[in-house]
């Protein structure tokens, strides 16, 4: 069964709304992501170096949420983003409701990493 683009963005909106398991942060890793909760491979928080980062989610538009304010994390020096996770928490205990991996970039020394925009769609 197909969703209509009304249905898109109402589960979408659930999402990013202030009813459900709405979307507050954003948390990067450094493998690909397989479980709901926990940190799963999360950057290190060794230090207070990294931390998740807060996000607030337009309504959804055209199938999809675009988040287009730049998200800038700290990186330690040591560690390589894989992947970008959407969770319900800033804390460990939160729920993962998004995911994608992205190209390794690798971190010989402390950096910056930068989510210039960031698109949830139903697909």
């Amino acid at each position: 069964m197909a969703l209509t683009q009304a249905g898109i963005h109402s589960m979408l909106n659930f999402l990013s709304g202030s009813t459900g398991p709405q979307i507050t942060h954003v948390a990067l890793h450094s493998g690909t992501l397989v479980t709901t909760s926990g940190t799963a491979l999360e950057i290190s928080t060794v230090g207070n170096i990294y931390e998740r980062k807060a996000v607030s989610l337009p309504a959804a538009s055209g199938g999809k949420t675009v988040e287009t304010t730049a998200i800038v994390f700290t990186i330690p020096a040591g560690s390589t983003v894989s992947a970008v996770s959407f969770w319900n928490s800033s804390s460990t205990n939160g729920i993962c409701l998004a995911y994608a991996t992205v190209p390794d970039e690798v971190y010989v020394s402390q950096g910056s990493y930068t989510i210039t925009a960031s698109t949830l769609s139903l697909t």
